[in-house]
């Protein structure tokens, strides 16, 4: 028996926010967003400063799994949300190593300053040894955002106890949890195994002398909502300070932070790869959520879908878009007069836009989508993954 550091990552996930560039076969976390680099070998080279490759322990569902290295692959029977995933992890390791210490990292974040991100992350992995009765989480500076969860500190020091944490708070707690000196939560927690599954089975059974549960016991949600937020788990929670610059790519508008944009703002992103593993959208009539005096014509070869948006002329043949808006019209290949516009390309295909202000144009081999700022960034793509999926389409994530 022997106490040493072990590395989940959870490389589950939906990625939704990504459709189409991301789902079932290939979420975001194996997206080639750097150089034809991964989110997810980002990660593993950051574990691999911290531990060895044997101590490198990756969960996700059968269809994730990918052979990435010598590492220790943890399968998910079904996809269930942070709560399920850590718990299984950590069963998997406590059985081997029943001193392990666990450091969670999620595949899919970008960390920009990686020499601070490992230096705290070996300082925490030391605390922990020392007070192995505390559960770790790492915050930085926060911003009044709805998707992060909100930790806040005792003091102001790199080190603190934690008197509250928030998970995705409304708009109505910003001003009070900043003034509080709230973290925004990174998603990175450091723990000793045996404390984690001893505070499942106590809170799963409120008994925490009865067998340990099964992973199936565990609700379907996020850690954060299960054990992190409760108020009777509190005490158990210390927060480093981390000044790492970092983010979870979780929209189509965080890509303009990842790659380089054109004088006007706008960013086209090529994907070469044509990954066979995806299962085409069975094309259909055009779909169009919140959008009018749209003029489509379309060959069949791809599935359209206009997002929030108005007065546009969408043209697709197997080999060209075009997309415009209302007054003009192009022939020209590439962007002409378009300012703040995404654009993805997946496909061997001409693209013609024109006078297109903000927002997202994806074409693939199956699916072209245009979709308005407003839509990419709260969340509109669900919507119109639900409306595909009433015509039983696969390769959805």
């Amino acid at each position: 028996m022997f106490e040493s550091p072990h590395v989940v990552i959870l490389a589950g996930g939906q990625g939704l926010r990504l459709w189409p560039w991301s789902r079932s076969g290939r979420s975001k976390p194996f997206l080639p967003m750097f150089d034809g680099r991964s989110l997810i070998e980002a990660t593993l080279e950051r574990a691999l400063s911290l531990v060895p490759p044997e101590r490198i322990h990756l969960v996700g569902t059968r269809d994730v799994i990918r052979d990435l290295g010598p590492f220790d692959w943890i399968e998910e029977n079904r996809a269930r949300d942070t709560a399920p995933a850590i718990f299984e992890a950590s069963r998997a390791i406590h059985d081997a190593d029943p001193s392990a210490t666990i450091l969670v990292f999620p595949a899919d974040h970008r960390v920009i300053d990686v020499d601070i991100f490992r230096r705290g992350m070996r300082e925490t992995i030391d605390r922990v040894s020392e007070n192995p009765d505390r559960f770790w989480v790492h915050g930085t500076p926060a911003i009044p955002e709805e998707s992060f969860g909100f930790i806040v500190p005792a003091n102001d020091a790199e080190v603190s106890e934690v008197l509250r944490f928030e998970e995705k708070p409304g708009p109505h707690l910003f001003d009070d949890l900043l003034e509080k000196g709230a973290l925004c939560n990174t998603g990175v927690f450091c723990f000793k195994a045996g404390l984690l599954l001893e505070e499942y089975r106590r809170v799963l059974s409120n008994d925490a002398q009865i067998d340990l549960p099964e992973v199936d016991d565990v609700p379907a949600i996020s850690i954060d909502h299960f054990l992190l937020a409760r108020e009777d788990f509190c005490h158990r929670l210390m927060v480093r300070k981390m000044s790492h610059r970092w983010s979870d790519v979780g929209s189509w508008p965080a890509l303009r932070d990842v790659f380089r944009s054109d004088s006007e703002g706008n960013v086209l992103i090529v994907d070469p790869d044509r990954p066979g593993d995806v299962v085409p959208a069975r094309g259909g009539d055009p779909v169009l959520l919140r959008s009018q005096a749209i003029e489509i014509d379309g060959d069949g070869s791809r599935q359209i879908l206009c997002l929030g948006i108005n007065d546009r002329k969408v043209r697709v043949t197997r080999d060209h878009v075009w997309v415009s808006s209302g007054e003009i019209s192009s022939t020209d290949n590439g962007l002409v007069d378009c300012a703040n516009l995404l654009v993805f390309v997946q496909d061997d295909v001409r693209i013609s836009i024109a006078g297109i202000r903000g927002g997202l144009v994806a074409v693939t081999e199956d699916v072209v989508l245009v979709a308005s700022e407003k839509e990419i960034c709260s969340g509109g793509l669900r919507e119109v993954i639900e409306a595909l999926s009433l015509r039983t389409i696969g390769g959805l994530d």
